[in-house]
């Protein structure tokens, strides 16, 4: 190829069989285009090489088989597809020209890419692929600089004779060999490593060599053989953010080794993290680094310094240990990371003196972790000071001296208080301390004390092996209690929370439970308490600050967001779900009485029960009082015609003194009414009237009034009666016929009736009739007080203005039958009529 440009469209076949078969680039630059396909057949002497190394091959299109392209007498520039597809194979193996890369170079079909010498930059979407059962892209003694590199469905990447990769990206899946006695050299910068590289020696030295400051990112792994001569070296500073694991070593004397992420001992074979003067660090910045240890093997720190230890405390880091981590000097007496033991072959050792480095540990610093796992043991040698976290897993003891001889600081036994740290305790997992002679252990808690998993065992014992929490009585303001994975606690009796109880819901077909023993009344007077689980309190729970919630929404298998016992709000903020504008479901199996400060919070965010709108459901009788606030959730914009039945029953008496309803949209308002088993809320159509009642001017949106009282439904007798929920009495002058009370109509300068929307009062003037007619707003509490031969008094205080039938007619739901026409003209007799005449209507009184 002579001219600087060959377009094809069609088949351009190589078709080498014995004899070495060639296409020479004999310009300096010659673009092979088109949409065609240039073929080497399956024969490794086809070659495209060239009369000089300076010329260049720009390939845009598909070219595919075997055989070699470059032939170490032309670079390449491929922005089309190379792919080697035969099993002879395809080599790349450019000039001192190099190869540019912005396409495809691949391996296909059980196929091998050997890529051969040279130095390739990629850009844009460049790519090396490795795709199929068998297929390999080898690099050997080859460099790489940016793009990607892929290996899927069996295929995979091999470096062989001291290649060099840069600032490359290894995507997740692929895997890359790195085999006995051979060298991948890491250039300065970031490696992106999603996938897994393997350092594979069997005997000989194999290498990873880091050649300035370079940055390991990504999820991926590096894995190191069962086998010493695995080495990680070179000169510079390695940080790691990959999971390194295996045996062999890390440093060699040689480099730096900052590690954020794992760097895990998994084979029987010791793994070395062996650093120059520069030393170890096990994290960067807030970003801790983790080592881990299996059982029966050993991770052991040497050469320059373990910078998170010094003096006597361990600072950042986690060390998640099953079998030995070493260092020198070690002597932990302050933890100030976060350190697990599991199992019982679990150590720290001070490999100076081949001696326990937990053995003088005392402090637990803040923000510190010490854990127990996998039936492990710990004992202190003296008092023991937690101000960060112990976590005590399920078959583990953590004890402070032997058998809890020596004092666990938090405590304080003159005023039975545990106070300060995060304690959290699985299953049979214990803690024991001593109680200083206090056999009432621990009756205040203003620690925090998480119990999860089923257990019957007690979680904090005493010197004598006695219950620590039998004569738990209050939950402090700084106190935090949670129960957790089907965890069942029982009280002594009492319990009072100023601070955080939290009961989680069931991880299984159980049921996570707070029961107050015997006859214990479970009382809150600040703080919150959540009941996803069960609270079970046979003497009453009573709450007279702070926030209640719970939500047995969504939650299969076991009882789920229950309060068990006769509750009462009289201050504070019960809220179904667990939080505030958070939706949720609660129930309360016993009677429910709010009065005073007791608040009722409902959130909507759409009409479906429980996942869209809060509910609370109540087994018993209710007593209402108190507030209840309704509110919309930012993005929720109801219809009329929506409903929600946010209060259910068995019974009730009384009403709430102060309800708040959302805004309505304009034109449209709110209809608020307590039935017989249910509370319910209805947007109907048309504004409301926005007058003044007895009680107080009431500000849009909002309903703040007494309760109210309304007529009987017996309409022979004319009564003042309170909160049985009766259906509108529309009012009128005595002088207007009862037939015309349906239609608007003018009754002179004494009265003027308008009702539409089908027997809805939106106004009544009482011009000269002494007749008193307030609409306040959206509730279903009607007041007349009226009273033989008198003038009624008669206030829609919190009204309902449209009558149930109404809502019903647009897909609203009531529990309630509407007022009929002729009891609303019976009604409007009884009323207002003389005595005299009424008597001979049928009316008493």
């Amino acid at each position: 190829m002579t001219g600087s440009s060959i377009v094809n469209n069609g088949t351009f076949t190589m078709n080498g069989s014995a004899n070495a078969t060639f296409l020479e680039i004999d310009a300096a630059n010659v673009t092979l285009s088109g949409n065609g396909t240039l073929t080497l057949s399956n024969f490794g002497a086809n070659a495209i090489g060239g009369s000089s190394s300076t010329n260049v091959l720009t390939n845009q299109e598909t070219i595919q088989g075997a055989g070699n392209i470059g032939d170490g007498q032309i670079g390449l520039n491929n922005q089309g597809t190379i792919d080697a597809n035969q099993s002879a194979g395809m080599t790349l193996q450019v000039s001192s020209a190099g190869g540019t890369n912005t396409g495809t170079l691949e391996a296909t079909a059980g196929s091998t890419l050997t890529v051969f010498g040279g130095t390739y930059t990629q850009t844009g979407a460049g790519k090396f692929l490795a795709t199929g059962v068998n297929s390999e892209v080898l690099l050997d003694a080859t460099s790489i600089t940016g793009g990607t590199l892929t290996g899927a469905s069996g295929g995979k990447f091999v470096a062989e004779n001291g290649t060099t990769i840069n600032g490359i990206t290894i995507n997740t899946g692929t895997m890359f060999d790195v085999n006995n006695a051979q060298v991948l050299n890491l250039a300065a910068g970031t490696i992106t490593n999603q996938g897994t590289i393997n350092l594979t020696s069997t005997g000989n030295t194999t290498e990873i060599a880091i050649n300035g400051a370079v940055t390991l990112a990504g999820t991926g792994k590096i894995i190191l053989s069962a086998n010493a001569n695995n080495f990680i070296l070179g000169s510079g500073t390695l940080t790691n953010q990959n999971t390194i694991q295996g045996a062999g070593n890390i440093g060699n004397g040689q480099i730096a080794v900052i590690n954020s992420g794992t760097i895990s001992a998994v084979d029987s074979t010791t793994l070395f993290i062996d650093t120059n003067s520069s030393g170890f660090t096990n994290s960067v910045g807030t970003k801790e680094g983790t080592l881990s240890v299996n059982a029966h093997d050993t991770l052991t720190i040497e050469g320059g310094p373990f910078n998170n230890f010094s003096g006597t405390t361990l600072t950042g880091g986690i060390y998640k240990i099953s079998g030995t981590l070493g260092f020198a000097g070690a002597n932990i007496v302050t933890n100030a990371a976060s350190i697990t033991l599991t199992g019982t072959t679990a150590e720290i050792l001070n490999t100076t003196s081949s001696t326990n480095g937990l053995a003088n540990l005392a402090t637990n610093a803040s923000g510190s972790t010490f854990g127990l796992a996998g039936g492990a043991k710990f004992t202190t040698v003296g008092n023991f000071t937690n101000n960060g976290t112990l976590n005590v897993g399920a078959g583990d003891k953590f004890s402070t001296g032997t058998n809890g001889a020596s004092d666990l600081t938090n405590y304080d036994s003159g005023t039975s208080t545990l106070t300060g740290g995060i304690y959290i305790l699985a299953g049979t997992g214990q803690i024991q301390f001593n109680n200083g002679g206090n056999a009432n252990d621990i009756v205040t808690n203003a620690a925090n004390i998480t119990l999860s998993s089923t257990s019957t065992l007690s979680s904090f014992i005493d010197q004598t092996g006695a219950n620590a929490l039998a004569n738990f009585v209050t939950n402090a303001s700084n106190g935090s209690f949670t129960l957790s994975a089907d965890r069942n606690f029982t009280t002594g009796g009492n319990l009072t929370n100023a601070g955080i109880m939290n009961i989680q819901k069931s991880t299984g077909t159980g049921s996570t439970a707070l029961i107050i023993g015997g006859t214990g009344v479970y009382s809150q007077t600040g703080g919150t308490t959540t009941v996803d689980g069960v609270l079970n309190a046979s003497g009453g729970i009573n709450v007279s600050g702070g926030f209640i919630y719970g939500n047995a929404a969504g939650i299969t298998g076991g009882k789920q967001g229950t309060l068990v016992g006769n509750f009462g709000l009289t201050g504070g903020t019960l809220n179904p779900g667990d939080g505030l504008k958070k939706i949720g479901d609660l129930n309360i199996t016993g009677t429910y009485t709010e009065s005073g400060a007791g608040i009722l919070n409902i959130d909507l965010d759409g009409t479906v029960a429980n996942t869209k709108y809060d509910v609370l459901n109540v087994s018993g009788a209710a007593a209402l009082g108190g507030t209840i606030n309704i509110d919309l959730l930012t993005g929720f914009t109801p219809i009329v015609g929506d409903t929600w039945d946010v209060l259910n029953y068995a019974s009730e008496t009384g009403s709430f003194t102060t309800v708040n309803l959302p805004t309505a949209p304009t034109g449209d308002h709110y209809v608020f009414t307590c039935g017989a088993t249910d509370c319910t809320l209805t947007l109907d159509s048309g504004a409301a009237a926005a007058n003044s009642a007895t009680t107080g001017t009431v500000a849009t949106g909002t309903i703040s009034a007494s309760p109210a009282r309304r007529v009987s439904r017996n309409l022979g007798t004319v009564a003042s009666l309170s909160n049985n929920h009766e259906p509108l009495a529309i009012l009128s002058l005595a002088t207007c016929s009862a037939a015309r009370m349906l239609v608007s109509i003018s009754c002179g300068e004494r009265s003027a009736a308008t009702l539409s929307h089908g027997n809805e009062l939106h106004s009544v003037a009482s011009v000269g009739s002494g007749l008193a007619t307030v609409h306040n707003n959206v509730a279903h509490n009607n007041v007349m007080a009226a009273s033989t031969g008198s003038v009624a008094s008669a206030v829609h205080n919190n009204v309902m203005v449209a009558t149930r039938s109404i809502s019903a007619s647009r897909g609203g739901s009531s529990n309630e039958s509407s007022a009929s026409v002729s009891a609303m003209a019976r009604l409007y007799v009884c009323a207002y009529l003389p005595s005299s005449v009424a008597r001979t209507m049928g009316c008493s009184n």
